[in-house]
């Protein structure tokens, strides 16, 4: 009986081979004003709804818009699906419980993160949308989605790669980012020229008081002689949701910071919170290969060799200032990029 060697020999690997489990995601986003999104939108539907096909659902937490604004967005990207989630309670509930943080009418000093003027240039509004990108989103998104990949509505993709691990539910990227901003733990405040430290007073020493109750001898990326950890630029961010889900000590940390009222009272951000949550779980912080523009900060925000390594992790600056951008929210850009970003 002749046998087909090759044949053989192709059921052996396909027998053999490491299982690729399908995995579902979500790329979404967070707004009060659906019409910020219509460029956002267009661009990702080229950039990544085209290049990735029947990988992702299009998701929007929505927060007061009307169902005429939501057919309007839709009919800009026919093809694309769009999902609607309204999370207009995480805002609502938030006016029920306003009096504890406020006293005659003035923010309450917070032994745990005092008020500062920095902090209070933020509204409610910020505050609430840092709180939601730190730990409510998780229960508003559906569990059949194994990732989400966050994109602002004022962040407008300009070139997309091929993302390897969002196929595979096994994968073991379990944050992502295009940018991982370096932040000094003793003074609390960034190193890359950015002064943030006004709304991040008392985070280490709430993290770290944490972490020794829990006796978790980790400590964030990186605290070595210069005291350094790593955060994610969380406006283009990747999040395994399945790990997030189950990490019982990240989880306790949200419920712990939100308790605090610390992104309140003082702002702390959702970038520096999601740094200590990949540094206590100790989890290697990877680089997403997309490059984008962030219309609030006026960059361009990119990694150009990202595909040389996917492996290897590189200390960004938060944005490129050689690409700053002029463009006010909304506008198509017209500027010539680099033949990379085409």
């Amino acid at each position: 009986m002749c046998v087909c060697w090759w044949c053989a020999a192709a059921l052996f690997l396909w027998l053999t081979a490491v299982p690729v489990v399908e995995s579902k995601g979500a790329v979404a986003m967070l707004t009060h004003k659906l019409g910020r999104a219509q460029l956002r939108n267009e661009h990702i539907y080229e950039k990544l709804w085209k290049p990735m096909p029947d990988v992702f659902d299009m998701v929007i937490f929505y927060e007061g818009s009307t169902q005429e604004e939501r057919d309007v967005l839709q009919s800009r990207t026919p093809n694309m699906p769009l999902i609607y989630i309204d999370v207009t309670k995480h805002f609502t509930d938030f006016l029920q419980v306003i009096p504890q943080y406020l006293q005659n009418n003035e923010w309450q000093d917070n032994p745990i993160c005092p008020n500062n003027n920095g902090a209070s240039a933020f509204g409610f509004g910020y505050k609430l949308m840092c709180l939601f990108w730190f730990k409510t989103f998780i229960f508003y998104l559906p569990k059949e989605y194994d990732w989400i990949l966050r994109v602002d509505d004022d962040v407008q993709i300009v070139s997309g790669f091929p993302i390897p691990f969002i196929y595979d539910r096994n994968s073991q990227v379990k944050i992502a980012a295009t940018s991982w901003v370096a932040f000094n733990t003793t003074v609390e405040r960034s190193t890359t020229g950015r002064g943030t430290g006004s709304v991040q007073q008392g985070m280490n020493k709430f993290a770290r008081s944490f972490l020794e109750e829990k006796h978790v001898l980790s400590q964030p990326h990186f605290t070595d002689a210069d005291q350094l950890y790593l955060a994610p630029y969380t406006n283009v961010l990747y999040i395994d949701m399945n790990w997030i889900r189950t990490n019982a000590l990240a989880r306790e940390y949200q419920y712990r910071v939100e308790q605090s009222t610390c992104i309140m009272v003082n702002r702390w951000g959702d970038l520096e919170l999601w740094g200590y949550i990949a540094g206590m779980s100790r989890v290697q912080p990877y680089l997403l290969p997309i490059s984008y523009i962030h219309h609030s900060h006026h960059c361009l925000a990119t990694n150009l060799h990202v595909e040389a390594d996917m492996n290897k992790t590189y200390v960004m600056p938060i944005c490129n200032q050689k690409e700053m951008l002029t463009t006010s929210q909304g506008q198509d850009l017209n500027v010539d990029l680099p033949v990379a970003f085409k």
